[in-house]
């Protein structure tokens, strides 16, 4: 539902209230759509949610003084609630349901046992559950989900996203005993049937494979796909119902693993035949079909010595939040090589992509010479492993020629964009490459300042505004500019480090053995290369990996983060 917002006739007063910073703008939205949706006789149950996310979505500051107070009912919230969740805004999903159950002075867990209505409370709570849960909110969201598993000790699918909530969080041997409970309550007979038992199965095969335990995964993701194709066909479902893509994906990423590429592209072509809009499996199926071209063994080889003067080394990571746990992180394990990180985008409260490249282009353009090297982090799930004459050297290897910008590799292809179209494009195009470490990740970027000021402004100049600037991303605008120019173009190329000699990252490979330590110095094992940089990106199961290597002797200082 589209509505004018001129039409609402709404007074404009404060140019910075906005949802992240005015939790009530929310129910002010609310309040003025209400009234709007009335007055014009539209659905009093789907008119003011959605008429809410517009309104919020275009931070449209309200003055509700003309206005009549409709109450916000637990029925309404959870309309609202909803909306806001299924159009992926978890974090203010998450603020309105809590100010709804503060404005009754309930706790959610405790809310359950209240006497409103026991439905509406239970739904309440699994949405705020997993809108935690998509905010990365992980021990908030276990909680909830273990207050609704008591309240309803036979519901199947609360104690499955019970179990993606601790596996998520790294704790896969919780989570492994919550799958394991399931699993006995459903062939008990406990409701859910099989259409959950084989969501089960998927989710223990994905908790399996990146705990490393490959053959094991193998099994469950291989039960878990009978199944599915078994519902589909007794019960005449679509072809790519049960997300049965994403069982054929894992069995694909399998037989890479092992490779045997046929067979992954078997899987893949299947997989990619019942949702051809899943662009992991494009990615993986481009990549089955040059198995041959790719070579987990290979060396890394080491480039010529370009022939330039380095002025300076800067580095520099984008954090809006300067006293989380994790940007302090990266900055003691910085003070701990002597490299001091400067931070860009304190205290900006909505990140978009255009945020970070404007600040990269100013601080290139303004805060170095162009004959610096800049060195560019993410700021909540990295940390620095090595010197910066290691820095220089590990990227002088990597250089081709004048105008080169390196960037980190990575195990998955993560290229979010509003045009799916675009995305699958993307995938269908991404160039091979000679390891399993084949997609660019801006997690780690290195350059002159002056070529990584004309590359951002190439990026700005190519994709600046639409709907593709909102994305929170800026990988996904990198990953265009190399398929769109075929690695390089205009003086300027893009190096992704297949090898991890530079950069490193276990993105989709938590726990799987690509890492260890030799010397005290970080090593992956698949590359035999000493990467100066490790990027854990996503949930913390990732990023727990910093910890055990640690504890396996990696020489580096810094703390832990929960």
């Amino acid at each position: 539902m589209i509505i004018n917002n001129k039409a609402l006739n709404l007074t404009m007063f404060h140019p910075d209230n906005n949802p992240n910073t005015h939790p009530n703008h929310n129910i002010d939205a609310y309040q003025a759509a209400t009234s709007f949706c009335h007055s014009h006789s539209l659905p009093p149950l789907t008119c003011p949610p959605q008429l809410t996310f517009q309104l919020v979505e275009k931070n449209v500051p309200l003055n509700l003084s003309s206005l009549p107070t409709t109450p916000l009912t637990l029925p309404h919230t959870l309309e609202l609630a909803k909306t806001f969740y299924n159009k992926s805004r978890p974090k203010i999903t998450v603020q309105i349901i809590e100010s709804a159950l503060a404005s009754l002075s309930l706790d959610p867990c405790e809310s359950l046992a209240s006497s409103s209505p026991p439905s509406t409370i239970y739904a309440l709570n699994d949405y705020l559950a997993a809108a935690y849960h998509a905010s990365d909110f992980l021990k908030e969201s276990e909680r909830i989900y273990s207050c609704l598993h008591r309240f309803n000790p036979n519901d199947a699918t609360v104690l499955l996203n019970l179990a993606i909530v601790l596996f998520s969080d790294g704790e896969f041997d919780k989570s492994r005993e919550v799958y394991v409970t399931i699993e006995k309550m459903l062939n008990a007979g406990a409701s859910g049937g099989s259409a959950t038992l084989a969501l089960v199965l998927h989710e223990r095969g994905h908790l399996e494979f990146e705990s490393g335990a490959i053959d094991v995964a193998e099994r469950y993701f291989s039960n878990s796909l009978k199944m599915k194709k078994l519902i589909i066909f007794s019960q005449q479902l679509e072809s790519g119902a049960l997300s049965i893509d994403e069982t054929l994906l894992r069995l694909g990423m399998i037989e890479m693993e092992k490779a045997r590429f046929k067979r992954a592209e078997e899987y893949l072509s299947e997989a990619s035949w019942r949702n051809e809009n899943n662009v992991d499996v494009i990615a993986k199926l481009q990549e089955a079909k040059a198995g041959p071209r790719r070579n987990n063994n290979v060396k890394v080889k080491r480039g010529l010595k370009t022939a330039t003067t380095v002025r300076a080394v800067k580095y520099v990571t984008f954090a809006s939040d300067p006293t989380k746990c994790e940007l302090q992180r990266l900055l003691d394990s910085a003070k701990f090589n002597s490299i001091e990180i400067q931070v860009l985008g304190q205290n900006v409260k909505n990140w978009k992509n255009g945020n970070k490249l404007k600040l990269l282009k100013e601080f290139t353009d303004t805060m170095c010479s162009e004959n610096d090297l800049v060195v560019i982090v993410d700021g909540y799930d990295v940390v620095i492993s090595g010197s910066e004459e290691e820095f220089v050297e590990r990227w002088g290897d990597l250089v081709e020629g004048t105008g080169t910008v390196v960037f980190q590799a990575d195990y998955t292809f993560y290229c979010p964009l509003h045009n799916n179209t675009i995305s699958t494009s993307m995938a269908k195009n991404y160039p091979t490459a000679p390891t399993m470490y084949r997609y660019l990740s801006s997690g780690g970027i290195m350059g002159r300042a002056k070529d990584v000021s004309a590359l951002v402004g190439e990026v700005l100049e190519q994709y600046g505004g639409g709907e593709e600037w909102e994305m929170k991303s800026d990988q996904s605008l990198f990953i265009r500019w190399l398929v769109d120019n075929k690695g390089g173009g205009g003086g300027l190329k893009i190096v992704v480090d297949h090898f991890q000699t530079l950069f490193s990252g276990n993105g989709g490979r938590s726990r799987n053995k690509d890492f260890d330590v030799v010397g005290g110095k970080l090593h992956n094992v698949v590359t035999d290369s000493f990467p100066v940089m490790m990027h854990a990106p996503g949930r913390q199961r990732f990023q727990r990996e910093f910890y055990e290597l640690k504890e396996k002797g990696w020489e580096l200082d810094f703390r832990k983060c929960k």
